[in-house]
């Protein structure tokens, strides 16, 4: 955005405008085209979330969560979350399924954080399959149904069910032991840049697990998770590096 774009949005902005007001608030939000400021950003987001943009009232919910320019108050993030699931936003619905689960500004309820995913799920966001998934997993201690999710989130393209789906493959955990397809979804993950997959995919190449051992890609993966602070990767990188 150039800097008369800039000064026309925020010319908009001022007039009232719901959209532009969202837009300001959350390039301030993200820091996109201008510094990261939590406090501008609440100050134009709540604006346009009390005309009623979803896509603020979305963001302001995550501004009370995390207590970005605000103070933090679980409450206050459930009722703008609630505000912008009202109208169908997916992230929102995911979020709200989070505070039920985990009781955020709300007395746990399972039931309602299940509905809450899957409603979400239902309108695309990977997010709240893994959610399901993880659900499944450690709660419910119903593995196939978490796999079951995992793979549908995986095969859209999230990077944590991926790895986990790649772990699952790896270790035979409910589905038959395949280090092929173990491979696979590291690969998948670690290749959108999830710090985890990467180093597992790098001890794979380091150990010759599923596939001829290669110590120059071992590195490679390790060095990508140890810019990201993955432990584990900085770890294996200096003894490779002894070697």
């Amino acid at each position: 955005m150039d800097i008369d774009s800039f000064f026309d949005l925020v010319e908009k902005a001022l007039a009232g405008d719901a959209s532009s007001q969202y837009e300001l608030g959350n390039s301030f939000y993200e820091g996109n085209t201008v510094n990261k400021d939590y406090i501008n950003a609440y100050s134009w987001l709540i604006k346009a979330a009390e005309q009623g943009n979803a896509q603020a009232q979305k963001i302001v919910g995550l501004c009370y969560f995390n207590g970005d320019g605000v103070e933090q108050d679980y409450k206050l993030a459930l009722y703008w979350w609630t505000k912008s699931a009202e109208q169908g936003n997916a992230v929102a619905l995911r979020n709200l399924g989070i505070c039920y689960e985990y009781g955020y500004g709300v007395d746990k309820n399972y039931e309602e954080a299940i509905r809450l995913y899957n409603k979400s799920a239902d309108l695309g966001n990977t997010r709240a399959l893994v959610n399901l998934a993880y659900y499944y997993e450690t709660v419910v201690l119903n593995l196939e149904k978490a796999i079951e999710l995992y793979r549908k989130a995986a095969e859209q393209g999230d990077v944590e069910a991926q790895n986990n789906l790649g772990i699952s493959y790896e270790v035979g955990k409910v589905v038959e032991k395949d280090l092929e397809k173990a491979i696979y979804w590291y690969t998948k993950a670690a290749e959108q840049g999830n710090d985890v997959a990467q180093y597992n995919l790098g001890l794979c190449y380091k150990n010759g697990k599923g596939i001829n051992p290669n110590l120059e890609k071992a590195a490679m993966w390790f060095r990508k998770a140890a810019k990201q602070g993955n432990e584990g990767a900085i770890k294996k990188l200096s003894e490779l590096n002894m070697k």
